[in-house]
């Protein structure tokens, strides 16, 4: 009975641990100190110090510890077990449906709004351990406050902060500190894709042409990008293609010249430079493409093999001043693909 105990609380931690191991403590918490009790709250957080200090996730740590504690090796790999199963399960099937709809709004904005959910678990999480160890009978009170805990919190604050803003000057410091940023710049521009659809969707002549002209009517100026190493290391990849590379092309390319360049940030920069006008961002079935040139142009894409070139005739104006006239919008421009078969998936159905 207690292996099944085991077993369910656990598959509930490790189904329900949206954002890491520090969203899952208080989930932990709630199974194994206050539903069943198997631990005290000083031994839950002696818990998160232990597997703070060994290799591995804190829920499956927790799992492995409590089961352990609770019902010998047996309990330890069935509690451990049920922790992992629906992550096994659930990763393997979003990973598909991920790979397949990556680029809808509806997904990316679930995923947006998932992260002030996880913010909040871990805050409250943090202030659960942080009550306990600076006040261990449970009750707030200054007089039975620890004070050598608190100058302990004080120090590790002052030191992480130390890290972040100076002593990160080795090249494994930098590199990590460089990913961190990373990750949050991928959030800040996810945050933007959102707000564009939302304007686009109320503006439909919405373009950043037009919003470009109208910050330099109201005299004000565009956003200033600091021009990066990488940078400049996107725009030369991009620039070397004639053949519209995909992000992941680009990707690939570049890491192979730096390994150290994250694929976060090499999207990043794609979508920065074509923000700014200094590519094109081509939006075709499948993988989106990158241009090198600026100028309106059409495209051709080869239903077989599915490359992308530029269609050999000049961008025609004539339609965008007619539907201006008939529909009452003031068009921008247009956009025009082409699908066929290009000469050489030709020549290979022949040879067939």
């Amino acid at each position: 009975m207690i292996y099944l105990q085991l077993f369910l609380s656990f598959l509930q931690i490790g189904a329900f641990s949206f954002g890491g191991g520090y969203a899952a403590m208080p989930l932990i918490q709630s199974q194994v100190v206050d539903s069943h009790k198997w631990l005290s709250m000083a031994e839950f957080t002696n818990l998160i110090t232990i597997s703070q200090m060994t290799p591995g996730p804190i829920a499956v740590n927790s799992a492995t510890f409590v089961g352990l504690k609770v019902a010998g090796l047996g309990g330890a790999a069935v509690a451990t077990a049920g922790c992992i199963l629906p992550s096994c399960i659930l990763v393997t099937l979003l990973a598909k449906l991920y790979l397949r709809y990556r680029k809808m709004d509806l997904l990316q904005g679930i995923l947006g709004m998932l992260r002030p959910a996880v913010v909040a678990l871990i805050a409250s999480a943090g202030v659960s351990i942080l009550v306990t160890a600076f006040w261990p009978e449970g009750m707030i009170l200054i007089q039975k406050t620890q004070i050598d805990m608190v100058i302990i919190f004080i120090a590790a604050v002052y030191l992480i902060q130390f890290r972040l803003t100076r002593g990160g000057n080795d090249r494994k410091s930098a590199a990590k500190n460089r990913n961190y940023w990373n990750v949050d710049s991928r959030y800040i521009l996810r945050y933007n894709s959102y707000i564009c659809s939302w304007i686009r969707a109320e503006s439909p002549d919405f373009s950043w042409q037009t919003m470009k002209l109208n910050d330099m009517r109201a005299g004000g100026s565009k956003m200033q990008y600091r021009n990066t190493r990488q940078r400049k290391i996107v725009l030369e990849a991009v620039q070397e293609h004639h053949d519209h590379p995909s992000a992941d092309q680009i990707y690939l390319e570049i890491r192979a010249k730096d390994p150290r360049i994250s694929r976060g940030t090499v999207y990043r920069n794609l979508n920065i430079l074509s923000g700014e006008g200094q590519i094109t961002h081509v939006k075709v079935p499948g993988a989106d493409r990158y241009d090198c040139r600026t100028d309106f142009h059409y495209h051709l894409i080869c239903t077989g093999c599915g490359a992308v070139c530029d269609a050999p005739f000049s961008y025609d104006p004539t339609p965008d001043k007619t539907i201006a006239a008939e529909a009452g919008y003031r068009i921008t421009r247009h956009r025009l693909i082409f699908e066929g078969v290009c000469p050489a998936c030709q020549k290979a159905e022949r040879e067939k």
